[in-house]
């Protein structure tokens, strides 16, 4: 979790590391997706994104932005990691 001038950015790389039930306040809570690994079922997270829509959360997909197109996320994080730009 990076916190920034209050606004909170969650990094998660399975959409069942959180529950939205949880976060109470609104447009303070920023979620950065970041799955290197397997992808996680696309339905499931076009589900998710509805879900953090409706509670004014901000969704961020991370160096992929394919997916993020397809999801209609709110942007994209783009990591140091990522140097050679291969998921552009």
């Amino acid at each position: 979790m990076v916190i920034l001038k209050n606004k909170y950015f969650l990094i998660i790389e399975n959409i069942k590391d959180i529950s939205l039930e949880n976060i109470k306040k609104r447009f303070k809570f920023n979620i950065i997706y970041r799955n290197n690994k397997k992808l996680d079922d696309f339905h499931r997270l076009r589900i998710f994104r509805k879900e953090c829509k409706s509670k004014n959360i901000k969704f961020f997909v991370a160096n992929d932005i394919s997916l993020a197109l397809k999801l209609s996320s709110d942007g994209i994080y783009l990591s140091a990691k990522n140097s050679d730009y291969k998921y552009l």
